[in-house]
């Protein structure tokens, strides 16, 4: 079984299922602490 989390940028709001957040927002540039944990699935 795979776990998915959600994760999203406070900066842009930009919003990922990964199991880890990204280096750095796509959407805006931002760093990867700007990202917080919003659900698992």
């Amino acid at each position: 079984m795979m776990l998915y989390l959600i994760w999203q940028c406070l900066k842009c709001g930009y919003a990922l299922v990964a199991k880890d957040p990204p280096a750095k927002c796509p959407d805006c540039g931002a760093p990867r602490e700007e990202f917080v944990l919003i659900e698992e699935d």
